[in-house]
């Protein structure tokens, strides 16, 4: 597990997310927050980190959605393995985004002005991933704060009970763990009863 430097208890909501991007002009800043807000993705799958074998976030893994072009994009992430000699049953993952998500515009925006799709989107190491977003969010938050949110997000959906399963939680984290995942789900309402037949 990393280790956190920030309060997780309080996740991050739409009016704090909203926040920021009203205090940020850079569009390579805007993307960065989305990208981090929308996937959860572990810094290290964002950056990558040849000398660790991970190619990270590059131009030609952002693109539409191929069954829902006009509604949805795909953001593809190579799955990072934490320990040494750890292996993940989903070594990659494709995270469908709806276009009308928050901070959605804000990457196309940005993925449009690159042409070539082997370029890094984050061309720069995890430290300075995570200065970055000090700086934004005025120290209130780093990747992790953000991947802490995503996932109880997703856990939580609406609150009508359609919230993600613990696999698709495990799919979106990258996670093989079931234990890594079952915290988001303790004490979420399920939507429906069960019935013997």
């Amino acid at each position: 597990m990393p280790l956190y430097t920030v309060e997780y208890k309080k996740p991050i909501d739409p009016e704090e997310v909203k926040s920021y991007i009203a205090s940020c002009q850079d569009p390579r800043d805007l993307f960065i927050l989305g990208i981090v807000y929308l996937t959860g993705a572990r810094p290290i799958e964002l950056c990558g980190d040849l000398a660790k074998g991970y190619r990270g976030l590059r131009r030609k893994d952002i693109y539409p959605n191929p069954a829902d072009p006009h509604n949805s994009i795909i953001i593809h992430l190579e799955t990072a393995k934490l320990k040494e000699g750890g292996s993940f049953n989903v070594e990659e993952r494709s995270l469908e985004i709806e276009r009308s998500a928050l901070f959605a515009n804000h990457i196309t925006d940005y993925i449009e002005t690159i042409q070539d799709p082997e370029a890094k989107l984050l061309p720069f190491c995890v430290r300075r991933l995570h200065a970055i977003l000090w700086r934004i969010t005025a120290e209130k938050a780093d990747a992790y704060r953000f991947r802490h949110s995503r996932m109880l997000q997703l856990s939580r959906g609406t609150g009508a009970g359609d919230g993600a399963s613990e696999s698709e939680l495990m799919y979106w984290k990258g996670s093989k763990d079931l234990r890594s995942v079952s915290p988001y789900v303790a004490g979420v309402p399920i939507g429906r009863k069960l019935k013997i037949r």
